[in-house]
């Protein structure tokens, strides 16, 4: 059945966007979240409505309204034609200045892009969880180590937002090869160490997850996480980090290399069912 939805009192896409610099009641953010819930009770349609007709997780439509999750372009793209909003949209228009407000690295945008619409993501992660499968408080944890106050919440806000390619009806297949001393490194407290080790289990019960334990003394040295990103149509990509940076990699014959060099650890890594003994074992310890 056709429906003829209520247009938007929060912003038209003609107007002009707010100042970077305004307060957080007229931030491009706020705007964007005060813009869903609006058109959303105007319609008279539940947060479930309008997931079920986004293709998105339920939970998250609460989150884009509370601004617990930083919107992504495809989902914006979705809402907009979910409200039968008129070109450019609204939601099209505030996604980037809400990326902008945020000031991300341009770097970093371009990498969150192109992992939103990867098929399969393959992460060799040494010294840290990677973002994709850390739990909310151990984001928390680790990103109070070292930043300033203010940067906090919008990073953790964006740090979740990243998790939702995993809730999506078609997620990628996604394959994250930990060194142990990750597993055993207590994040924060016991408490949110444990939670975390739970949430590894949980995701290795999901089809497209495959999370796989490098033993210590397995020989592999790297300063950063290494992520190969594979699409369905087009080049993979990769991307490197460490020295406080990321390098997104589109060379052919770089990208091979990082997918040999990805094989060669995961054949050192252990099987998927000895790595969840062992994660068991660990969060049974503490």
């Amino acid at each position: 059945m056709d429906h003829t939805f209520v247009s938007p009192r929060i912003l038209e896409p003609s107007m002009p966007p707010q100042d970077k610099q305004s307060n957080s009641e007229t931030s491009a953010f706020t705007s964007y979240a005060d813009a869903l819930k609006t058109l959303r009770e105007d319609n008279d349609k539940t947060q479930e409505d309008v997931a079920n007709g986004c293709l998105i997780s339920h939970k998250m439509i609460g989150h884009y309204e509370n601004k617990r999750r930083i919107p992504g372009l495809e989902v914006s793209k979705a809402f907009d034609g979910y409200f039968k909003i008129p070109k450019p949209g609204i939601f099209t228009v505030l996604q980037p200045l809400v990326i902008e407000e945020l000031n991300l690295p341009t770097g970093m945008q371009a990498y969150f892009e192109q992992e939103s619409q990867a098929a399969s993501v393959r992460i060799v992660a040494p010294n840290l969880y990677p973002g994709l499968i850390q739990t909310e408080d151990c984001a928390r944890v680790i990103l109070t180590a070292g930043q300033r106050a203010g940067t906090i919440e919008g990073d953790l806000s964006l740090r979740m937002s990243r998790q939702e390619i995993l809730e999506r009806p078609d997620p990628p297949e996604l394959v994250v090869l930990l060194k142990e001393a990750v597993l055993r490194e207590i994040i924060g407290t016991a408490e949110v160490t444990r939670n975390q080790l739970g949430h590894l289990l949980d995701l290795m019960e999901l089809p497209n997850i495959n999370i796989q334990v490098i033993p210590t003394g397995a020989p592999v040295y790297l300063a950063g996480e290494l992520t190969l990103l594979d699409f369905e149509e087009g080049p993979g990509l990769a991307h490197s980090e460490g020295g406080g940076g990321g390098i997104l990699v589109e060379a052919p014959d770089q990208v091979a290399g990082a997918a040999i060099r990805f094989s060669r650890i995961a054949a050192l890594a252990m099987s998927a069912a000895d790595s969840k003994r062992l994660i068991r074992e660990i969060m049974e310890s503490l």
